[in-house]
């Protein structure tokens, strides 16, 4: 589990670069401003997808769906191009942000289904994520380095949002196994102090079978005696 949200946290991380050097560099060096959509869902998808195969778990498709949604999109974003770019890259990713909101309700309703405490943060981090996807939706109507340095401010924002999610994982994980460690020192001390007591009472029993054999033979002395 510690090695699964370690893994998420360096996915996160590197989003996170890719989506400065957007902010740092726009455009980097295209022209093409659905084509460098393109690039980054696909990116993003592939991001995604090694995650699905190395934190894969049982009824769990987050980062499988988050893949293909961004791999379709992006697709989809860079074949039917038109003169007005914009509006093509403003309504993919409005739809790409629509379909993450969707895959992101799945995975709140996972945690929450498994009493894990991360659905609350997960819904907190799902209503900051469609207000930060909408305000980048509606701000695309401009030249291709604004829409660079918007598409790299998205990504920044969903790294930081989605770190979250790892960290508290890892604080919970290490607060759980701190707990079970000392639940298993108070369960050894126990049992040591049982068997001290166990030990004791039989020192005792052995010191009042002694004094018995001791007091009948010092009677059969004086009988002997007498």
């Amino acid at each position: 589990m510690r090695k699964e949200y370690l893994t998420v946290a360096v996915a996160n991380i590197i989003v996170f670069i890719f989506g400065a050097l957007l902010v740092i560099n726009p455009s980097m060096g295209m022209t093409d401003v659905n084509f460098m959509f393109f690039v980054i869902m696909i990116f993003y998808g592939l991001v995604n997808y090694i995650l699905y195969l190395i934190t894969r778990k049982k009824d769990d498709y987050e980062y499988l769906f988050v893949s293909l949604v961004s791999i379709v999109v992006g697709t989809a974003g860079s074949v039917f191009n038109s003169e007005n770019s914009a509006m093509v890259l403003s309504l993919s990713l409005m739809s790409w942000v629509a379909m993450m909101a969707i895959i992101k309700l799945i995975k709140i309703d996972y945690y929450h289904d498994r009493n894990n405490p991360l659905w609350f943060l997960r819904t907190i981090t799902f209503v900051l994520f469609l207000i930060v996807g909408t305000l980048i939706c509606v701000n695309l109507f401009y030249n291709i380095k604004i829409q660079s340095i918007m598409l790299g401010f998205l990504l920044i924002s969903i790294a930081i949002l989605d770190v979250f999610d790892p960290v508290v994982g890892i604080v919970m994980y290490l607060h759980q196994e701190k707990l079970e460690k000392e639940a298993l020192k108070k369960e050894i001390l126990k049992e040591m102090q049982a068997k001290k007591k166990k030990s004791i009472k039989l020192e005792k029993t052995d010191a009042n079978k002694s004094t018995k054999k001791n007091s009948t033979k010092s009677k059969a002395k004086e009988n002997k005696a007498n």
